[in-house]
């Protein structure tokens, strides 16, 4: 609790937020060295994604095949540099975990995201000079000459300020904000919202990446599952609430817009894997016990009947601009994991990268705040930073979000949604990132990797990345405002720059 915290004695300290895997890396990374951690859950969730950590970390492949691929997948978007630097680091984040008394499998048995992150957990514990400040939010970056020097931090209605010259943000994104279940409950964009109010650079905020094999049924709504990735494969047979064959696409993300549309009409949509067990097809890698373990928990037989499934948002891509070290257009502010956007993964993810950049970049941003040249102390407890409200907006932004920036988008939708979440992004914090979105999706008129646009089906001829601040945000709005200036929404003043090309 806040309450109980030692303000002085933590007066200068690196503060963490976020208690995902990211957040628990950077605070290993830490070495001996003092720093705080901020969790707003007492045990943060590990998230959507892939569960096979030996997988994702790139066991029995090789630097150039994943590059190649996560270049593919990135159509354009993702930094050449930034690709190779990550995935040239493969087996080093294998390393690094077992450093850390993490092994990526148990007896033969694939760790789990989840083992994972509860071992990572464990690990930190045992770290005394790591102060864990649970359950917290943060709630606004203090800047002293366009310089973090400070936190607020809160606890129901006790709250407190931890003077720093270093925040890193590194919790989740912002794709809890759609309501859809499969993430933490407190991925709504909380770490988004304080960099942008703070002036931070947002990139792409637009890009989410939609599981399009997630559970729908009664007996599943609220528990996250997904099916493995591994399925949406030529094996996949889809069918509809009628017994009509659903077209299988060549990607997940197509497969999710699919879907998507099927979810758009009030339609169901099935996975029918039955014939596939019968017949004895292996599954590959530990794609079978996934399937099976997430459908016992849904009390599903998956040899009997098909299953129930729909897109829903698992990953948001666009986040806080940042280098791979963590550097943020905010001085004193970095980025990590979920909550920054490196260039790596570009407009769509490639299995197993958001659980390596985090791995990765951990170790990097560690490294980076370990050589920032140290500012003098200043005593900011007096400083009353003006406060937003906490998410109240969250059922409103959700069922806006979830009709207007699903896998498919159009002008005439997300026109809609911005009218009616600009009214509450000054005093919400939920709100501002949603608007955000909302705008980096209008302006981008093309159809990418995860963003499709239903008015611009074709993908642009040149890739291009948005970039956001709160005060672009401002000017959009008053644009939108003036009818003479709706059909020119390339008015906005925000930056669409050209993605990073290959020296």
């Amino acid at each position: 609790m806040v309450r109980n915290v030692n303000i002085e004695a933590l007066r200068g300290q690196p503060v963490i937020v976020g208690a995902g895997i990211a957040g628990l890396l950077v605070a290993l990374h830490m070495g001996e060295a003092p720093c705080v951690l901020v969790s707003a859950a007492a045990m943060s969730a590990a998230g959507a994604l892939s569960c096979d950590v030996a997988r994702q970390l790139g066991v029995g492949e090789t630097t150039d095949t994943r590059a190649e691929l996560t270049l593919r997948k990135g159509e354009g978007l993702a930094s050449p540099e930034v690709v190779q630097l990550i995935a040239g680091r493969m087996e080093h984040a294998r390393m690094t975990l077992q450093s850390f008394g993490v092994s990526v499998e148990d007896a033969g048995t694939p760790v789990s995201n989840a083992g994972l992150h509860l071992a990572l957990l464990k690990a930190v514990a045992r770290r005394p000079n790591i102060t864990i400040i649970s359950p917290a939010l943060a709630r606004r970056l203090v800047l002293v000459d366009e310089q973090v020097r400070g936190l607020v931090i809160a606890s129901g209605e006790h709250s407190i300020i931890l003077g720093t010259d270093a925040v890193i943000m590194a919790g989740g994104g912002a794709g809890g904000l759609y309501g859809e279940q499969l993430l933490p409950p407190t991925s709504v964009g909380t770490g988004l919202a304080l960099a942008a109010r703070a002036g931070a650079v947002l990139a792409d905020p637009e890009l989410v990446w939609f599981h399009p094999f997630a559970l729908s049924s009664p007996a599943t709504a609220g528990t996250g599952d997904t099916l493995p990735l591994g399925l949406c494969t030529n094996r996949a047979v889809l069918f509809d609430e009628q017994g009509q064959r659903v077209e299988v696409a060549s990607s997940p993300e197509a497969l999710s817009r699919t879907i998507f549309q099927y979810q758009q009409h009030n339609r169901a949509v099935f996975l029918d894997l039955r014939r596939t067990l019968a017949n004895g097809v292996q599954l590959a890698g530990s794609e079978i016990d996934e399937l099976a373990a997430a459908c016992r928990r849904a009390g599903i037989d998956p040899q009997q009947a098909a299953i129930p499934v729909r897109a829903a948002a698992a990953f948001h891509i666009g986040g806080v601009r940042a280098t791979p070290e963590g550097v943020t257009s905010l001085a004193g502010l970095w980025a990590c994991g979920e909550s920054a956007c490196t260039g790596f993964h570009g407009a769509a993810i490639h299995e197993g990268n958001p659980l390596l950049e985090a791995v990765v970049c951990s170790e990097l941003v560690a490294q980076s705040i370990g050589r920032r040249v140290r500012l003098p102390d200043v005593d900011v407890s007096d400083v009353e930073p003006l406060a937003s409200l906490q998410h109240g907006c969250l059922e409103m932004i959700g069922k806006t979000l979830r009709a207007a920036m699903g896998p498919l988008r159009d002008k005439a939708g997300l026109m809609r949604a911005i009218s009616q979440i600009s009214a509450f992004a000054e005093y919400d914090d939920g709100a501002l990132v949603a608007q955000m979105m909302l705008l980096g999706a209008l302006e981008r008129e093309e159809s990418r990797g995860v963003h499709g646009r239903t008015d611009f089906p074709s993908r642009a001829s040149v890739a291009r990345h948005t970039g956001l601040t709160e005060e672009d945000v401002g000017n959009a709005i008053k644009s939108l405002l003036l009818p003479q200036e709706l059909e020119d929404v390339g008015a906005f003043g925000m930056s669409f720059g050209p993605a990073p090309q290959a020296s």
